[in-house]
């Protein structure tokens, strides 16, 4: 049976007289639980760019990602056998933000003298990621009408997380070539990083 007008919940339990002691509900066992799962996604990407003089002209670039989580579950209690029964309503919670920010600046001069021709470009860029996250738990709620984190009579948990990674690079490249026969270019990049120590 999986429906028991009856009981409490709606569902039926187990009933060892039958040989259905550990059978379990999986229907009131997905009908009863809560797990409720939410994703907010944001990008964006802006960008310009703008002509200073003949031969000279500048790029900005930005970018925004944003993820945003949280989930839900809750447990009320309920009998449906060996291995399927909870004692105490329980409820867990969980919410987390992740932001990522990159921004690019470019200089790049092109220039021709006669047979010669002149690139320069120089570019500084930027990264920062930051993730937050907090959750808590509560083991044993008064009833399994009451589903909220701060009305637990049991031991409160809560946990927590903050990371953050940034990374800042400068780098620039000369190409020259005379006639184009012949090609010479030179390129200098210098990296600086959260992750790496602190001789890096």
């Amino acid at each position: 049976a999986i429906y028991d007008p009856l009981s409490p919940n709606g569902y039926a339990g187990s009933i060892s007289s039958i040989g259905t002691a550990s059978a379990g509900n999986p229907v009131g066992v997905r009908n009863l639980n809560r797990d409720l799962d939410q994703n907010d996604y944001i990008q964006l990407n802006l960008g310009a760019e703008v002509k200073i003089i003949e031969g000279l002209s500048y790029k900005m670039s930005f970018g925004l990602n944003s993820d945003n989580r949280y989930n839900d579950t809750f447990i009320p209690n309920y009998d449906f056998g060996t291995g399927y029964t909870v004692e105490t309503p329980r409820i867990y919670q969980f919410r987390s933000r992740s932001n990522q920010v990159v921004m690019n600046n470019l200089l790049n001069f092109t220039r021709q003298f006669g047979l010669h021709d002149v690139a320069v470009l120089v570019g500084q860029s930027s990264e920062r990621t930051l993730y937050k996250s907090l959750g808590g738990s509560n083991l044993e709620l008064p009833s399994a009408n009451v589903d909220a984190l701060d009305l637990g009579i049991g031991t409160r948990n809560s946990y927590g997380l903050v990371r953050e990674n940034t990374l800042l690079s400068y780098f620039g490249r000369v190409s020259y070539n005379y006639a184009s026969k012949y090609f010479l270019e030179g390129s200098l990049r210098k990296d600086g990083s959260s992750r790496f120590g602190p001789s890096n």
